[in-house]
């Protein structure tokens, strides 16, 4: 499935003077989803003066399009807090909010385990070029034991994933971002997994930086940075059940690190820590009103079932939040496109960041499938239950991963 940029700003306008026809006449008009949004974000993010985008349309009642960049995507405006608009085309540049010089984050989005690491590396090795990152505390520390915020003196991100890396430059334009939102559970019930497109919004936004106190300890502080700073995202997207399988390894080796549980590596290792997680849930989710009873019992006996209803949500709310909330340009990459037109996907990427390559793409390789791991029939409740609980727009980016299963 070829990977998509989508600049298009298809909120549906509310015309301010009622008595105005947009057909015969320019027109100003504010989006629906805008005003919500506003005031929304005054309350989440400390804004006190909110900028409502008002648009001028044309005679059909659309909004003119920008100046297209030289990839042919056009940059759409974002809500603004006071004294901080900013034109992605060329306009004024708060200083208060960021330096003109730093790019501009770009976030890297996924949910966890869906070929991030990748995808960060062969940017980082094609452009040489620095990235960025929400979780700071992640061992992205400078020599003090701090993580370094991408815009001077403001810590509450993203930050430099590469402080001490001397041999690459930084990004002129975009710098691409890490964050997986509210990805990160795997095993707890409905009252931690279900996200609002806010809440999940504001995860995308969170992350963590390093302190090291005056007592030598090393801290992890909790941040949430502003939306306006994120002006681009790549939304990655994996086959459910490799990504499925993948969180399994994940948590293997957390849980190795952690206190030395060992876990299987196999299909049957898999599918014993599903039973037991499926078990420990199966109470709490039967009598949750998020899962309907059709949902409920189409997926209760599949392994490790409530990830995938946690993928579908991931995909559902990152659509959400990117195309009514945001409205930034956003390339959708799914993950084994690298394996099937490797090179046009890797170049795809670094002129959607408008990176320059400057030295050969890493080598990719795919690494195991794991849809054996699953029987065909719980292949086919996976199917069904995942398109009754797609949008649209998820559904159609994930489709193609079913092709062949059928009842």
């Amino acid at each position: 499935m070829d990977n998509k940029i989508n600049t298009e700003d298809d909120v549906t306008p509310l015309l301010v003077n009622s008595t105005r026809n947009p057909a015969s006449s320019p027109g100003v008009h504010l989006s629906v989803t805008t005003l919500v949004f506003a005031f929304w974000a005054a309350y989440a993010f400390g804004g006190i003066t909110i900028h409502l985008q008002v648009r001028r349309t044309d005679r059909n009642g659309r909004t003119p399009s920008k100046a297209p960049t030289d990839h042919g995507t056009s940059i759409q405006n974002f809500i603004r807090t006071e004294n901080s608009f900013v034109d992605d085309d060329g306009g004024p540049w708060n200083t208060s909010v960021a330096d003109r010089n730093v790019p501009r984050p770009a976030w890297l989005m996924s949910f966890p385990n869906s070929g991030t690491t990748f995808t960060s590396y062969l940017i980082l090795i094609a452009s040489n070029t620095r990235r960025a990152t929400n979780y700071g505390a992640e061992e992205y520390l400078d020599e003090t034991g701090n993580s370094v915020p991408v815009f001077e003196n403001d810590l509450n991100g993203p930050f430099w994933a590469d402080p001490l890396q001397e041999n690459s430059t930084y990004p002129t334009r975009y710098v691409v971002t890490k964050t997986h939102c509210t990805g990160y559970c795997v095993s707890c019930g409905p009252d931690k997994y279900v996200n609002t497109p806010y809440s999940f919004l504001h995860s995308c936004l969170s992350g963590h930086r390093g302190h090291l106190d005056t007592t030598g300890t090393r801290q992890k502080v909790r941040v949430t940075y502003s939306p306006e700073k994120i002006h681009r995202a790549i939304h990655l997207i994996r086959n459910p059940f490799d990504n499925i399988v993948s969180r399994y390894h994940l948590e293997q080796h957390q849980r190795m690190k952690r206190d030395g549980t060992e876990m299987p590596s196999t299909k049957e290792g898999f599918r014993d820590y599903c039973k037991d997680v499926n078990k420990e849930l199966q109470h709490d989710e039967h009598v949750s009103k998020v899962w309907d009873t059709y949902i409920f019992h189409l997926l209760k006996d599949v392994p490790c079932h409530s990830d995938f209803f946690r993928y579908i949500q991931w995909h559902n709310l990152a659509s959400t939040v990117l195309n009514e909330f945001m409205q930034i340009p956003t390339y959708t990459l799914h993950y084994e496109n690298f394996e099937s037109r490797f090179n046009e996907t890797a170049k795809e990427v670094l002129d959607f960041l408008e990176l320059e390559q400057v030295q050969h793409f890493p080598e990719f390789v795919l690494g195991k499938q794991y849809q054996d791991y699953f029987e065909e029939d719980e292949k086919v409740r996976v199917k069904e239950a995942l398109r009754s609980m797609a949008s649209i727009e998820t559904w159609r980016n994930v489709q193609h991963y079913f092709d062949g299963i059928e009842a």
